[in-house]
């Protein structure tokens, strides 16, 4: 279960590809944080939260086992963001339930 999805916009104009930043809890019990909801070529992905080394190599702090499972959390994450931007509500953090299939 996807809970507790707070989305703060950062360009509800889709000029850029940078539109929100995220935080859910899964299964009531683990939250992840900044998550970046972006756009780019016409539809929305996922940038999870990681840490770039010297090497150049990126570890990600969390992120999904498999596709299904992101492409589960990116439609929660779009709907919530879709229905804060509808709402005109750019200021105040939105949560709502959201179940998986």
């Amino acid at each position: 279960m996807i809970s507790h999805i707070e989305i703060v916009p950062i360009n509800t104009r889709h000029d850029g590809t940078l539109v929100a930043f995220c935080r859910f809890m899964l299964h009531e019990s683990f939250l992840i944080g900044d998550v970046a909801l972006h756009w780019h070529n016409g539809r929305y992905y996922l940038l999870w939260p990681g840490k770039k080394l010297k090497s150049g190599s990126l570890i990600h702090y969390c992120k999904p086992a498999n596709a299904d499972i992101d492409q589960r959390i990116l439609s929660a994450l779009v709907q919530a963001y879709q229905q804060k931007i509808t709402d005109g509500d750019s200021e105040v953090f939105y949560s709502e339930q959201i179940k998986e299939k």
